[in-house]
């Protein structure tokens, strides 16, 4: 209509042009306005007019119908264009928003990341701090580091180690180390007796000292705990173990490499082990851990009878007096 202004939005949105839709509808609107002004004008009741006027008016007619229904046609085709060029409106909203959404997100993040470098390099600059003073506040003397040059310059020796799994109390079991620095491990286990046998490879020194300990046992050394390592032949250790009580306990085989600093011996520890031995308890332990724990009962059962076997002798006199 002349004079109305249209307010929606002009442009192309996903190949939609709303502008040529509207001039094309525009057209059709004012030619279907024509004629319905002509038939308005020219039309006369039918009595009134001749009788050669007749197809006119069904000319003009059926041209109204085809306009009319070309207009029901753009009108829908307007309605289903308006919609399609609102959800594309729609969705260029969501994209937008969701675009705003993850520049947002990764702002944060690279606050988050500068934070996360700024703290790091505050930790580096404390550590660094701190490892300089200490060093300027504790410096070592030298002795450490000649120790330690001492203890990496010692060989890589092998060792094997056999023990009983299971004892009776009372009995004794032989306990066996050997130590080499040129043979290898099965080579040791081939000269061992014991059920169970365990292997390791520690530093080693020309002097090694091997203690076996347990509160447990009574051990007996068969050796001197403290033995010369030589490069040929291997060094053979030997305890004797006795159980004393029955239940798990532990045995413990410790062994230190004797090194000379300053002009002192002085041990090192290279290797440790901790060994449970189950210990079952004998026909006769057995027999005493029961008289132990059920005394009170025996004697009940004792005394019992005697008390009465006194009451009916006492009664037999008294009636037979």
């Amino acid at each position: 209509m002349k004079g109305t202004t249209d307010r929606r939005p002009t442009g192309s949105v996903r190949g939609l042009t709303c502008d040529g839709t509207r001039a094309s509808l525009g057209h059709q609107l004012t030619l279907a306005i024509a004629i319905f002004s002509l038939l308005s004008t020219s039309c006369t009741p039918l009595e009134s007019r001749p009788s050669g006027g007749v197809p006119r008016i069904e000319q003009l007619e059926s041209a109204l119908a085809a306009a009319q229904k070309d207009l029901a046609g753009l009108q829908s085709e307007r309605s289903e264009l308006q919609r399609r060029y609102e959800a594309a409106v729609k969705e260029r909203d969501e994209l937008l928003a969701a675009q705003q959404a993850a520049a947002q997100r990764v702002s944060q993040l690279q606050r988050d990341l500068q934070k996360a470098q700024d703290e790091q390099n505050t930790l580096r600059a404390s550590l660094k701090k701190a490892r300089k003073g200490r060093g300027a506040a504790q410096a070592l003397p030298p002795h450490f580091q000649v120790i330690d040059e001492l203890i990496r310059s010692l060989p890589i020796g092998t060792i094997a180690f056999s023990h009983p799994r299971e004892m009776s109390v009372g009995e004794s079991v032989a306990v066996d180390l050997l130590l080499s620095v040129t043979e290898a491990a099965n080579e040791l286990n081939a000269r061992l007796h014991g059920e169970a046998r365990d292997t390791a490879q520690p530093k080693a020194s020309t002097r090694i000292r091997a203690e076996l300990k347990s509160d447990k046992f009574t051990i007996t050394s068969l050796s001197p705990e403290a033995q010369l390592v030589g490069a040929s032949a291997g060094t053979q250790w030997r305890w004797e173990i006795k159980a004393t009580t029955a239940g798990d306990h532990s045995l413990q085989l410790g062994l230190s490499a004797i090194v000379t600093v300053d002009g002192q011996e002085k041990p090192q520890s290279i290797r440790t082990f901790d060994r449970v031995i189950k210990v079952r308890a004998n026909g006769a332990d057995r027999i005493s851990n029961f008289l132990a724990k059920s005394w009170q009962w025996l004697a009940a059962l004792l005394v019992i009878p005697l008390v009465g076997l006194w009451a009916w002798y006492r009664r037999r006199r008294t009636t037979g007096g």
